[in-house]
């Protein structure tokens, strides 16, 4: 019986050495390309960014969610406006005769 072939598919890769994600040193890369006191600023504040985010145990995935969710003002309604309109009153509860409203 051979041995699983996907021993690491849940581990997460990062930048040898350092606590980061991969997507960090894109930045690195495009200063050293293009190099400009501005690009090397970028990439260390991206680098700074995703350091944080890794002592939080953040990912990329999850800032995106949370953008998102801040986007749409954090609430999902479970059922569609439609639905929910159907049950809202035009008049206020007090204004109702509920002796009176439903008997035939």
């Amino acid at each position: 019986m051979s041995s699983s072939y996907w021993p690491r598919t849940g581990k997460s890769y990062r930048i040898p050495g350092t606590p980061l994600p991969p997507q960090a040193g894109a930045p690195m890369v495009l200063s050293l390309f293009y190099f400009s006191w501005w690009t090397l600023a970028i990439a260390f504040a991206v680098c700074a960014i995703f350091g944080y985010a890794s002592y939080k145990n953040r990912t990329i995935l999850w800032a995106l969610r949370r953008l998102r969710s801040k986007m749409r003002s954090g609430v999902i309604a479970a059922r569609p406006r439609f639905y929910r309109q159907r049950f809202t009153f035009d008049q206020q509860l007090g204004d109702i005769d509920f002796r009176v409203r439903g008997k035939k």
